[in-house]
């Protein structure tokens, strides 16, 4: 099978203990605001723009499924995907390279699979081998002395943004997302009043 890939497509990789959905859908909605079609890749599912496509019931999808959703909605001008340690252990994306990567924090979760927090760290860290030479790593200030342990020279520490009304962590989550929009594209945002929250997310 042949599939094909949109060169002009820029490419989100988001990963974390928590936050990864929440980040893709903040930053999608940035995106559509601003007039660009998102192909969003996550828990929820595989949406374009705001409607729901496939439903594949994981984190992140196996290669050739996630090859095959890039090919069939070729026309979107971001991709946002979430993407899980036992994915990137797995190397489940190949050598695709994405224009930006996202880390919300590192908790205690998977050591049945990972069997230490090193482990995991590691896992996680597996992320800068799929970000293009010069991409920028985005992380959060929640990876306390984790972040010295990150071997990649493009790290932007997130500046948190305070939005009335919406509780600390969603406005790092949406820190995050604004920040990827501005390494993305260079639009500052500002204005916050149409973002909504994730359902079933507090």
């Amino acid at each position: 099978l042949f599939y094909l890939l949109n060169p002009n497509q820029k490419k989100v990789a988001i990963t974390g203990t928590n936050g990864k959905t929440s980040i893709s859908h903040y930053l999608k909605q940035i995106c559509n605001h601003n007039k660009f079609n998102t192909l969003t890749i996550g828990t929820l599912g595989v949406y374009l723009n705001e409607k729901l496509k496939y439903d594949f019931g994981l984190t992140s999808p196996a290669y050739i499924d996630f090859r095959k959703y890039l090919d069939e909605f070729y026309q979107a001008d971001i991709l946002i995907i979430e993407v899980s340690s036992h994915a990137l252990d797995q190397s489940r994306f190949g050598d695709l390279l994405f224009d930006l990567g996202i880390w919300s924090n590192l908790t205690q979760d998977h050591l049945d699979y990972h069997k230490s927090m090193n482990n995991y760290f590691n896992a996680k860290a597996k992320i800068i081998n799929n970000l293009k030479e010069n991409a920028p790593l985005i992380v959060s200030q929640d990876l306390g002395s984790w972040i010295d342990k990150i071997s990649y020279q493009h790290i932007i520490i997130s500046k948190h943004i305070e939005i009335k009304d919406l509780n600390v962590l969603a406005q790092k989550n949406i820190s995050m997302a604004v920040d990827a929009f501005y390494e993305l594209f260079k639009i500052n945002e500002t204005n916050f009043s149409y973002i909504q929250d994730i359902p079933g997310r507090f």
